[in-house]
């Protein structure tokens, strides 16, 4: 089988030791690091993929645009809680919650749960709105994005709590904390034997449930504080 991550570099390491486990119940799975994320999703999309770890929100689009996908478990990781997780609202050191919310905020990619949506729901309840910001900084990725801050070029940004906690936190510091979600499921495709899900349900230790990322879709298509 062949297995994959559509999420940050700290997931290569966990997904390693499930294809590991997976070889060792006697279904060889291989998951190539080294692949560019590009590649990596077109082949979701096109269904070369057995299993898939993904952010709960693109897991929702994908099938929401036909792929064969079933989210069935949530791995451990650093900085979950319970199956679920969040974003920590990190500044440059020097900067305060109030000038946070006006600064320069950097984004790793508009289709993030953890890096923008989750953070425009937030403000939206605080009564305020991402309008407010004085620019937006497109990073690509969120260790990026804590570069961005680090070298002064952002002020603020949206990190996913799993990459915060092992994050390199020098002249940084959180102002704030999102609402817990449903932290990134893993999928598999449809037409996966259940004797196979449920090996790797053994190496998972949450279930994920399929209505909470179905709320996420519906939440990143609203104009809420956009």
């Amino acid at each position: 089988m062949r297995a994959t991550t559509l999420l940050a570099g700290n997931t290569a390491e966990p997904l390693s030791g499930i294809c590991a486990q997976l070889t060792d119940a006697g279904v060889p799975t291989f998951f190539d690091r080294d692949e560019p994320f590009d590649s990596r999703l077109a082949a979701v999309r096109s269904g070369e993929v057995d299993v898939v770890w993904a952010c709960g929100l693109l897991t929702a689009e994908l099938i929401d645009e036909d792929a064969l996908l079933d989210p069935i478990g949530i791995p451990e990781l650093v900085g979950l809680d319970e199956g679920r997780y969040h974003s920590m609202i990190v500044a440059r050191d020097g900067l305060g919650e109030a000038e946070g919310r006006r600064g320069r905020l950097a984004v790793n990619e508009y289709g993030s749960w953890s890096g923008w949506h989750a953070y425009r729901v937030h403000r939206h309840r605080a009564g305020g709105s991402v309008d407010e910001h004085r620019s937006i900084v497109l990073t690509g990725g969120h260790e990026a994005s804590l570069a961005a801050m680090r070298s002064g070029v952002a002020d603020v940004a949206s990190i996913d709590s799993s990459v915060w906690a092992t994050a390199d936190k020098t002249a940084l510091h959180v102002v704030e904390e999102t609402a817990r979600w449903p932290a990134p499921p893993v999928s598999v495709r449809s037409d996966i034997a259940d004797e196979v899900r449920d090996v790797l349900r053994s190496c998972l230790p949450w279930a994920a449930q399929r209505r909470d990322f179905d709320d996420m879709l519906t939440i990143s298509r609203s104009p809420l504080g956009a």
